[in-house]
């Protein structure tokens, strides 16, 4: 049996779903990152973890995460104000991450764009 490490995951493109955040502050993606990093991996590369830049606010945060292998129990997490956050990937892993954040904060649908392999769900994020 094989296992994956922290950051490492699956690498099959099923089990991966990107997670844009846009119009945010550092600390509410930061948030959102933190919390799905509890249910789930990001992937190594993906820099999970909103740093500053020379710019107060960017327009998007962006990272990748596997959800072949669940990571744990979530929890609410903080947020400033409402994010709208986009996740593309596989019809399953998609939702898979959809649960996941249903659980940790207010969750509307505001979006969808499917074909025949992947999907794109646009989401507003708000506090619990």
């Amino acid at each position: 049996m094989t296992t994956n490490s922290p950051g490492q995951g699956s690498g099959r493109p099923d089990t991966q779903v990107t997670v844009q955040l846009s119009d945010c502050a550092m600390d509410d993606a930061r948030a959102v990152f933190d919390a799905l990093g509890q249910a789930f991996a990001p992937e190594a590369a993906s820099g999970a973890r909103p740093a500053p830049g020379g710019r107060a606010t960017p327009t998007v945060w962006i990272t990748t995460f596997d959800v072949a292998t669940p990571q744990g129990e979530t929890r609410p997490a903080q947020l400033t104000a409402p994010v709208t956050a986009l996740l593309t990937g596989d019809h399953g892993a998609v939702a898979r991450v959809k649960h996941a954040l249903d659980e940790m904060f207010t969750v509307r649908a505001i979006g969808t764009s499917s074909g025949e392999h992947e999907m794109d769900l646009r989401l507003l994020l708000e506090q619990s």
